[in-house]
């Protein structure tokens, strides 16, 4: 069967915010690291997968390593807020190339992630993945960036849930400067609340792990 194809979008809505134009036309504006994009859509009445399941039905969308290639992809994807989410559940991941959005990669296995759940109401699933993934490419965490493996927004019915991921759980120095630097970059509201949960008890199944930050 023909893989999944991502949701997506060739006509920008006439109150989209514009991304920035590159500094000059025909030129290509290269970052520092590569990027991948997945996405991942799934039936709400599956219920959980195993490790397998979940490995395989993350599908990569494409690779880039500039601005240009950035927009090439994003530009393309329904955004957040105007997916349908009654019987799906959509997940768009942005991490660094070589990294799979699994607990089991090896880069991701020791660490954990910085959950942001949101609710429909607020609407701010769309501006909130779009900063963090701006922040990401654009080196915004600056000496700890090297620990962030990526941002994974994930739509669901009744809420929308914001993750970002980091690869070593133990390092709370550079744990709590990744959380720091999220809630600068997102200007966070005191009534959102940050929380943390390492990936060890995804894998266990257990609910432990976590700490809830304002």
């Amino acid at each position: 069967a023909a893989s999944p194809q991502p949701p997506h979008s060739f006509h920008r809505k006439k109150n989209a915010r514009k991304p920035a134009p590159p500094p000059k036309k025909n030129m290509t504006t290269f970052l520092d690291n590569r990027f991948a994009f997945f996405f991942m859509r799934r039936d709400r009445s599956e219920g959980g997968k195993d490790s397998q399941g979940y490995a395989s039905s993350i599908n990569k969308i494409g690779a880039f390593d500039s601005v240009q290639g950035f927009f090439g992809i994003y530009d393309h994807l329904v955004k957040p807020a105007d997916l349908a989410n009654d019987a799906h559940v959509t997940d768009y991941h942005l991490f660094r190339e070589g990294i799979t959005p699994t607990w089991e990669d090896p880069h991701n296995k020791r660490g954990g992630k910085w959950i942001i759940r949101l609710r429909k109401v607020e609407n701010l699933a769309s501006l909130y993945f779009e900063e963090l993934l701006l922040a990401l490419i654009g080196e915004q965490f600056g000496d700890v960036g090297v620990h962030v493996c990526g941002v994974v927004v994930s739509v669901r019915q009744h809420e929308d849930i914001i993750a970002v991921w980091n690869s070593d759980a133990e390092d709370k120095d550079a744990t709590n400067k990744i959380r720091d630097v999220i809630k600068s970059a997102l200007d966070l509201p005191n009534f959102i609340m940050l929380e943390y949960k390492r990936h060890q008890f995804h894998r266990q199944g257990g609910g432990g792990g976590r700490k809830r930050q304002g």
